[in-house]
């Protein structure tokens, strides 16, 4: 099993069946990475994230949210602008909810655009390592 100091060049990647453990930008940032030249790539997170594009209809993300709108209003338009434009039912990793507006959401359209293709796998939290194995979740799967 390799792991990485900061962020692991592509070189390093390829061909190999990747896990990410966690779900900020930089988490993202590898595992879209290891999407495009890994044989596998899996992210696992322990809690809700919620995973925003970069642009909405070529609008910046932190450009729609405007201090004078409501939040609760807030909330409803990027739920609405997720199912228009990212066509999954949810972007939501660990039962993440509206409530989850409070954390900032990580922003990555590969993450998305990946995960819709099936090249990024959602996991749950990682129960145990033994040697190369993976168990996660309360099902303890296997990965």
């Amino acid at each position: 099993m390799d792991s990485f100091e900061g962020l692991p060049e592509s070189a390093q990647l390829a061909g190999k069946r990747v896990l990410v453990i966690g779900g900020g930008n930089s988490a993202c940032d590898i595992a879209a990475e290891a999407a495009r030249v890994g044989n596998t790539s899996r992210l696992s997170v322990r809690r809700g994230y919620w995973f925003l594009p970069k642009t909405f209809f070529g609008i910046p993300s932190a450009e729609m949210m405007k201090p004078w709108f409501p939040v609760w209003a807030q909330r409803l338009m990027i739920a609405l602008l997720l199912r228009i434009t990212v066509e999954i039912q949810s972007v939501r990793f660990s039962g993440a909810g509206p409530q989850d507006f409070e954390a900032h959401p990580t922003i990555n359209s590969e993450l998305l655009y990946y995960l819709r293709h099936g090249r990024i796998q959602a996991r749950p939290d990682i129960a145990r390592f033994e040697g190369k194995t993976v168990y996660c979740g309360r099902a303890r799967r296997r990965i």
